[in-house]
């Protein structure tokens, strides 16, 4: 684990495509890119979606990921946890979210039909990812501190 010390980064970033299909894999893919993530395990899925129906929990490769993420009409609420080539993947317990943010090296929240939140180590997260997106809001905290929505 990580661990729960001040080096935490939280985005929240608007959606104005409602968080459809295209539009999280369009928002997921330059981050899965820039991290390397080769495994992401998704978890806690609600919407009209049908492409990761079934996968909930079950580490899939970024490829697979990709091609199944685009395949809903709205997302609702999930987590997606990322996990890079370096890493020894722990099975994903999805009712310990806290658990799993801390091992992934990247967690994206999408909230409400709404909100992209991401959370993960400064070290593998900066602000000009995120800088097409006009108004996101950002803070650096413990793990304490992060704005988690249930």
């Amino acid at each position: 684990m990580q661990g729960r010390d001040i080096n935490w980064c939280q985005f929240i970033i608007e959606d104005e495509k409602a968080l459809s299909g295209q539009s999280v894999q369009d928002f997921v893919t330059p981050i899965i890119e820039k991290l390397k993530t080769k495994l992401v395990v998704a978890c806690d899925l609600q919407g009209a979606i049908s492409g990761l129906r079934g996968c909930e929990g079950v580490p899939l490769s970024k490829d697979d990921f990709l091609q199944k993420v685009v395949r809903a009409i709205q997302y609702d609420w999930a987590f997606f946890f990322l996990y890079g080539q370096d890493r020894m993947l722990k099975p994903v317990v999805c009712s310990n979210v806290d658990s799993a943010i801390m091992d992934a090296d990247l967690t994206i929240r999408l909230v409400d039909d709404t909100y992209f939140y991401v959370y993960g180590h400064r070290k593998n997260i900066t602000e000009n990812l995120f800088e097409k997106y006009e108004g996101f809001k950002y803070k650096i905290c413990s793990f304490d501190e992060l704005d988690i929505p249930y």
